[in-house]
C-alpha cells in the first residue's frame, strides 16, 4: 500500500472557497427562487410529509427538499439550503409558518431582484431601517385582524396537519377537546388493533396498592382523605398506632404512601378494613431508578413533605392532625391518582425546578427521560393518544401529524386567526420594502381563506430579514 505524504494528507482536507460578487449573489438567487417556486408542490410535500426530528428535543422539523431537478451550482445549492433553513426556523416557532416562510422568500426576492429596488438603493442601513418600518405596519394590522379561534378554525386545522388521514384527525381532535386548555397532550405507541385516547383527571403516579385492597373492579377512591408520605419502609404498627387510633374515631379515609409494608402493618390495616373500623389502604410506591424521588413529588401535591429517617424524623412523632387531607384519591392496580387544586402554585414551583433541572442537565438522556416521566404525573389533566399497532413508518408518520396537530392548536388558541382578503387588502405598500413584504405575503397566502397569526407575523419578521440581510451584502463565500 503506497504511503501518503504530509503534503497529501493535507490536500486530502484541504477546501477551496469560491467569492461571488453581489451581481452573481443576485443571479443565483433569482435562478434558486425560480427552481424552488417549481418545484412548491413537491417541496409542500417534504415540509409536511417527509419531515424528520433533528433529536428528541427539536420542535420539531428539517425540510428534507427532493432533490430532482434541484440546482447543480454550488452558489445555488448554498442559497436553497439558506432558504430551507429559514424554513425550518419558522416551523419552530409556528406549526405551518415554514411552507408559508417558504412563499414569501420567493415572493419577497423575486418583487426585489426583478424590480432592481435593491440596485437603485445603495444605502444598506436605510433598507433595514424601512424593513423594519414595514415589517411592523404588518404587525399592527395583523394585530387589528386577529380574532379568536374558533372551534371549526382548529378542526380545519388538524385535518390539513393530518393530510389524507380522516380518523388521525378525529383522534386529534377528541384529544384536543379533552386536554382543554390546561391539559398535557401525550403520545405512545400501542400494541392494541385501534387508536385509543385516554383522558385522566388528578396527578397520577405509577404505584402498587395491595390488590386485596381494591374492590372488585380494581379500583378504591374517597373524597376528602388525609394522606401519610413515607420515604422509606413501615416496619411496626406501633410506629402508626396513635394514626389509626384518631382514624378509627374520625372514620375519615387514610392513605399510606411508603417504599414497603411488613406483613404485619398490611395485616392489621387489612382486618380493621374487613370489620369496617375505618379505612387506612397502604400504597407501594416500587424502589426503583423510575420512581426515583417519587414520594417527595407525591408529598408537593398533597401539600407536605415525606417522613423521611435520614432527616432524624420519626413516624411516632407525626401528629394527625398534621397530616393533610385532598379532595379525592382514586387507587387503581397499577396507580394512584390525586385531585388537590389548593396545591396548585405549589406544584408549578415544583415543576419549574425540575425544567430547571432538566435544561441544566441535557446532555444527559438517561436523566432527561426520567424528569418528564416524573413532569408527566405533575400534570392535573393529561390526555394520552396510543397509537395503534403498524410498522414503525407509519408510527413516524402519525406521530408527525398528530404533532402537527397538536401544534397548530396551540399556535392559533395562544394568537388567534386572521382573515387573509382583509389582511392582503389593508397591508400598506408605499415604500419599496412595504411591496416587497406585500408582494411576499401575497404568495405565501395565496389559496387560503384564513391563517393562524404567528404565522403570518412570522414570515416578515424572520424570514424576510433573513433574506434581506443576504441580498444587501457584497456576496457572499462558498466552501467545496
Amino acid at each position: 500500500m503506497a504511503r501518503l505524504h504530509s503534503h497529501d494528507k493535507y490536500n486530502m482536507h484541504k477546501k477551496t472557497t469560491t467569492w461571488s460578487p453581489r451581481n452573481v449573489l443576485h443571479s443565483s438567487f433569482l435562478n434558486t427562487i425560480t427552481k424552488l417556486e417549481r418545484q412548491y408542490s413537491n417541496i409542500e410535500q417534504a415540509l409536511t410529509e417527509r419531515l424528520f426530528a433533528v433529536d428528541k428535543d427539536t420542535y420539531h422539523f428539517v425540510a428534507e427538499l427532493l432533490r430532482e431537478g434541484s440546482g447543480t451550482d454550488r452558489l445555488e445549492r448554498a442559497l436553497e439550503s439558506h432558504i430551507l433553513n429559514i424554513a425550518y426556523r419558522t416551523e419552530v416557532l409556528s406549526q405551518g409558518a415554514g411552507p408559508v416562510s417558504l412563499l414569501f422568500c420567493i415572493g419577497f426576492i423575486k418583487y426585489l431582484l426583478t424590480t432592481g429596488s435593491l440596485e437603485k438603493e445603495q444605502n444598506i442601513q436605510k433598507l433595514v431601517e424601512d424593513y423594519q418600518l414595514g415589517a411592523a405596519g404588518v404587525e399592527r394590522v395583523i394585530r387589528e385582524l386577529v380574532t379568536t379561534a374558533k372551534p371549526q378554525d382548529i378542526v380545519n386545522g388538524v385535518r390539513l396537519a393530518c393530510t389524507d388521514d380522516r380518523i388521525l384527525a378525529d383522534v386529534a381532535w377528541e384529544a384536543l377537546q379533552l386536554a382543554g386548555l390546561e391539559g398535557k397532550l401525550f403520545v405512545e405507541n400501542g400494541k392494541q388493533p385501534n387508536y385509543l385516547v385516554e383522558h385522566k383527571e388528578g396527578y397520577t403516579f405509577p404505584a402498587k396498592p395491595f390488590k386485596y385492597f381494591l374492590n372488585q373492579s380494581g379500583h378504591w377512591e374517597k373524597p376528602l382523605c388525609k394522606i401519610l408520605v413515607v420515604d422509606g419502609l413501615i416496619e411496626k404498627v406501633s410506629e402508626i398506632d396513635h394514626l389509626l387510633r384518631q382514624t378509627y374515631e374520625t372514620k375519615q379515609p387514610l392513605i399510606i404512601v411508603a417504599l414497603g409494608f411488613s406483613e404485619e402493618v398490611v395485616a392489621t390495616l387489612k382486618a380493621n378494613q374487613e370489620r369496617g373500623n375505618f379505612e387506612a389502604i397502604p400504597v407501594r410506591v416500587m424502589p426503583d431508578v423510575e420512581s426515583l424521588n417519587m414520594a417527595n413529588d407525591i408529598a408537593v401535591v398533597c401539600g407536605t413533605t415525606p417522613i423521611s429517617s435520614l432527616k432524624g424524623e420519626l413516624l411516632c412523632f407525626v401528629k394527625y392532625e398534621d397530616l393533610p387531607s385532598v379532595e379525592y384519591v382514586r387507587c387503581g392496580v397499577s396507580d394512584i391518582s390525586i385531585q388537590n387544586a389548593s396545591t396548585r402554585p405549589a406544584v408549578s414551583a415544583h415543576i419549574s425546578g425540575l425544567l430547571d433541572k432538566r435544561n441544566e442537565n441535557a446532555a444527559v438522556e438517561d436523566l432527561q427521560v426520567l424528569i418528564d416521566r416524573r413532569l408527566r404525573a405533575l400534570v392535573p389533566t393529561t390526555v394520552t393518544v396510543h397509537l395503534k399497532d403498524m410498522p414503525p413508518s407509519g408510527i413516524d408518520a402519525a406521530r408527525i401529524k398528530l404533532d402537527n396537530s397538536f401544534r397548530y392548536a396551540k399556535s392559533v388558541l395562544n394568537h388567534g386567526v386572521i382573515e387573509v382578503a382583509p389582511l392582503l387588502e389593508t397591508l400598506p405598500g408605499d415604500t419599496v420594502m412595504e411591496k416587497a413584504i406585500k408582494s411576499g405575503l401575497n404568495m405565501a397566502c395565496q389559496g387560503k381563506k384564513k391563517i393562524g397569526a404567528l404565522t403570518a407575523i412570522t414570515a416578515p419578521v424572520v424570514a424576510g430579514r433573513a433574506m434581506l440581510t443576504l441580498l444587501s451584502s457584497n456576496g457572499m463565500v462558498s466552501f467545496t
